[in-house]
C-alpha cells in the first residue's frame, strides 16, 4: 500500500511504533482484498488544559473511489482503532464484500 503521512513527526518513538504496529494489521487486511491502494493519513494535534486530542484523518483510494473517515479522541492509540475500524467498514460497504460468499 503505497502510503503517505502527514503530522508524524510530533509523535513519540512510542507513538509511531503503535501507529506502524496498528497500521501493518490494517494493511494486511485491505491488501487481501485490492493489489493497487494508495493511503493518505493526516495526524493534528490540539492542545488543551495540558492534555493532548488527536485528530486523525486519512483517504484511501482503489478500483476509481475514494474512502474518507476521520477520528478525534484524548486518547491516541483509541483514536487509531476506531479510525482504520471506519475504513474497513466503509471498504465493506462499498465493495459489498460479505454479500460475495452468500449462497441463496
Amino acid at each position: 500500500m503505497e502510503t503517505q503521512k502527514r503530522g508524524f513527526e510530533k509523535l513519540t518513538d512510542e507513538q509511531n511504533k503503535e501507529f506502524q504496529k496498528l497500521f501493518d494489521e490494517f494493511d494486511r487486511k485491505v491488501s487481501r482484498k485490492f493489489n493497487n491502494v494508495s493511503c493518505k493519513i493526516t495526524l493534528k494535534e490540539h492542545e488543551k488544559g495540558g492534555s493532548k486530542r488527536y485528530i486523525i484523518e486519512a483517504l484511501i483510494q482503489t478500483k476509481g473511489k475514494r474512502i474518507e473517515a476521520q477520528e478525534e479522541d484524548w486518547d491516541f492509540k483509541k483514536a487509531l482503532h476506531i479510525l482504520f475500524k471506519k475504513l474497513l467498514e466503509e471498504i465493506e460497504h462499498k465493495f459489498h464484500f460479505s454479500d460475495q460468499n452468500r449462497k441463496s
